[in-house]
């Protein structure tokens, strides 16, 4: 059995499904702006985090980012100011299991 988040909630900026074998997949989805981080998509992301931790089932946590440009291509441009491109990576290893991996692939900046 799957679980996953309302990604509509957060503009379907950020996908979240825990798989039957414990793996958690957090994927950024805006690849149209490279994976630009918003603030949705950071809110999106410490939800999606703090479920992981809440959560005995998860084993693993996946972070991915959609398409085939970047992974993530820093912070959304307006946003830098309120901290949404680094909001979650503050407080990350407090708030996943210890088992964790990022699947990048191409480009990531900022």
């Amino acid at each position: 059995e799957m679980s996953a988040f309302p990604a509509a909630a957060f503009d379907n900026e950020v996908e979240y499904v825990v798989d039957e074998h414990g793996v958690a997949l957090i994927r950024l989805n805006a690849p149209k702006r490279m994976n630009t981080m918003s603030k949705k998509m950071n809110m999106g992301v410490q939800v999606a985090l703090d479920m992981a931790a809440e959560d005995a089932a998860v084993r693993c946590v996946v972070l991915t980012g959609a398409g085939s440009r970047a992974f993530c291509a820093g912070g959304q441009l307006g946003d830098e100011r309120d901290g949404a491109a680094t909001g979650f990576l503050g407080r990350a290893g407090d708030a996943i299991p210890p088992t964790a991996a990022a699947a990048v692939r191409k480009l990531r900046f900022g």
